[in-house]
């Protein structure tokens, strides 16, 4: 996994999660996490051991607890917002503000949808 910023490369090797300004070295932030996508506020990464989603400054200073234990791996960062699923619940994040966006049941979809972008 690997997402760049303008000015920042985050990846992970070996289960370490790194972050690489664009001139400069690389340095190790944090085990067993996942870089998903930057936003203004940071970088977004997914936790996997304890399936959390996190939000981490730009660098590498754990900012926020997104959300603990969303749906499967079914996130997506687009413009800068970060898109989940928990406890049946379509959510956002952009930064460190989270907001709930509709129930699936109210859209009629069921508990196990899964989210996938266009």
């Amino acid at each position: 996994m690997i997402t760049a910023s303008s000015r920042t490369v985050a990846f992970q090797h070996d289960h370490q999660l790194y972050l690489a300004p664009l001139k400069g070295a690389e340095r190790p932030v944090a085990r067993r996490e996942l870089p998903i996508g930057w936003t203004r506020g940071g970088l977004y990464t997914y936790r996997y051991q304890a399936r959390q989603l996190l939000l981490r400054s730009s660098t590498g200073v754990l900012l926020k607890v997104i959300a603990r234990r969303p749906l499967g791996s079914d996130y997506d960062v687009a413009n800068g917002s970060l898109y989940f699923i928990v406890d049946g619940t379509l959510m956002s994040a952009h930064g460190a503000r989270i907001q709930r966006l509709a129930s699936l049941s109210g859209l009629g979809l069921s508990a196990d949808s899964f989210l996938r972008p266009l």
